[in-house]
């Protein structure tokens, strides 16, 4: 949230976990982490394709274009305390 003149004004985005399936969200973390797609494929245990597939959903739904638009958005609500 924001505050201005003393008045907090709440965040208007849903959050990433809001917005994302939990799978989606899990990898959403590991790209904040600066993993490659093959490196969260191979700790998922599924194909790198299915990991290109769920982030492309990932960035549809948040409104992200790229990898690092989705983990600084992660990163931002991490630190705003949205994930505890």
């Amino acid at each position: 949230s924001l505050v201005v003149s003393g008045t907090e004004i709440p965040d208007l985005l849903p959050s990433l976990r809001d917005l994302l399936t939990p799978r989606e969200f899990q990898i959403a973390g590991y790209v904040r982490d600066a993993l490659e797609n093959r490196e969260i494929a191979k700790i998922l245990g599924v194909s790198v394709g299915a990991i290109k597939i769920r982030l492309r959903n990932a960035f549809d739904r948040v409104g992200c274009d790229n990898r690092v638009m989705l983990a600084v958005r992660y990163e931002r609500e991490e630190m705003q305390g949205r994930y505890e």
